[in-house]
């Protein structure tokens, strides 16, 4: 697997383990974010590549704040007070 496919399935398998702990289903995120659940459906789907302003507008819906810090190689998710680290992945 590619680094830039693995990142993508990185990212879906972290918005959908903080949909899981927040008690939300697709429906519920849809709502939030204020399109169809078949859209949200779409953006778990294995061949959708997600654009940042998506990516951005989903976050936002689950109450998280993306931080991005290119020097140190590590995507930071702040939720609930909670920091999540993903290392990036080496090409």
């Amino acid at each position: 697997m590619y680094s830039a496919e693995r990142f993508r399935v990185q990212l879906q398998a972290a918005v959908h383990n903080l949909m899981i702990e927040k008690g939300l289903s697709q429906k519920d995120l849809a709502s939030r974010m204020g399109v169809s659940q078949a859209r949200v459906s779409q953006m778990f789907a294995s061949e959708c590549n997600l654009t940042v302003r998506t990516l951005g507008a989903v976050l936002h819906a689950l109450g998280c704040r993306p931080e991005v810090s290119l020097s140190d190689g590590v995507i930071r998710v702040v939720s609930d007070g909670a920091i999540k680290r993903t290392r990036k992945e080496a090409r």
